[in-house]
């Protein structure tokens, strides 16, 4: 039952019980579901650095120590490798791929600037957004972990494809597409380019799809058909084939990236702070119930999360207290 269906009135107990199962229950969550470790981008050192942390925060580690920008992690499936991107070879942003510990760099492309590396999850492929040798537009390109067997994707059409997500079976690419003149929508393609798909039609941008470990979701970043004419991006869900869409995020703020825990319960993302001009990393289930932050706030910038964990992890506790992300907000819990 919403907050606001409440009558006045109601009795302090029942709101204190109704209030105490939703926290017990979030905190539940909290400890069975927060495993693996998070790789990002971090500028807390000066520069734009990979890190990787435990879903709490802690056990942070600096794996990226250049004069360059190292950003936007993306994790082997086998959690051996992470690919991102560097500008250390003279300014322009290529795809490069290390160890986990930070050892054995090896840049992957040439192009005149690419970006956003995904991992597919059986491991064969890298997908990624790139401007090709001559073209104009940004458009989905892929290569192998080696750096062999590069090639563009989709179609010729004169507008960018960006932001690549693979599903779980690695049979397919849900993208960003501004085919649609000034705003983005969600697309769908076959992993060799086919068969494209689109999945959303409203009249506000859809970007950055990340797709569940289940194959039955897709988060995206939204300003939202409730409030079109809104300047924030907020975290949404739908079903893969575009139906079912849910608002998970509703606050002042930017957030972007979002990015699924390996059971599918929790999702990290990136909470932008305008006045500050800084991203922290941030918690919620797959529902949007705020669990916690990941990032120290008075820090640097950090962005673009990215999560491992293999199966029969054991988990990390949290220890900060669970928020109903979009409803206790009125009684000032949560962010603002």
């Amino acid at each position: 039952m919403p907050f606001k269906t409440f009558r006045k009135g109601l009795p302090f107990t029942s709101l204190f019980i109704f209030l105490l199962i939703g926290v017990m229950s979030a905190s539940n969550i909290l400890a069975s579901h927060h495993q693996g470790q998070i790789a990002y981008t971090s500028k807390r050192a000066g520069n734009h650095e990979i890190y990787v942390a435990d879903p709490d925060g802690v056990n942070r580690i600096r794996l990226t120590h250049h004069a360059a920008d190292d950003a936007h992690p993306s994790w082997s499936p086998d959690g051996g490798r992470i690919a991102f991107i560097s500008n250390r070879n003279g300014g322009s942003y290529q795809i490069y791929v290390m160890d986990s510990n930070g050892k054995n760099l090896r840049r992957l492309t040439q192009g005149p600037r690419d970006w956003f590396p995904s991992w597919s999850p059986d491991g064969q492929t890298i997908a990624f957004e790139g401007f090709g040798a001559v073209e104009p537009y940004l458009k989905i390109h892929v290569v192998a972990p080696d750096g062999t067997n590069w090639r563009r994707l989709g179609t010729d059409i004169s507008s960018s494809d960006r932001h690549p997500t693979w599903s779980p079976d690695s049979r397919r690419i849900a993208y960003e597409s501004w085919r649609n003149g000034e705003r983005a929508d969600i697309y769908v393609m076959s992993a060799g380019g086919r068969h494209l798909s689109r999945l959303t039609f409203t009249d506000v941008s859809e970007r950055q799809p990340a797709w569940s470990p289940s194959g039955e979701k897709i988060a995206f970043c939204s300003k939202g058909i409730e409030d079109p004419e809104s300047s924030d991006f907020e975290i949404f869900v739908m079903d893969a084939d575009g139906k079912n869409r849910k608002r998970l995020t509703d606050n002042k703020r930017e957030d972007w990236h979002p990015a699924w825990s390996p059971d599918g319960n929790t999702i990290a993302f990136e909470h932008w702070r305008k006045v500050s001009l800084k991203s922290e990393l941030h918690l919620m289930t797959a529902n949007g119930v705020y669990l916690t932050p990941l990032s120290d706030s008075h820090r640097a910038t950090d962005y673009a999360p990215d999560w491992f964990g293999p199966a029969g992890l054991s988990v990390s506790s949290v220890g900060s207290q669970p928020k109903i992300w979009g409803e206790l907000k009125v009684f000032g819990a949560g962010l603002h």
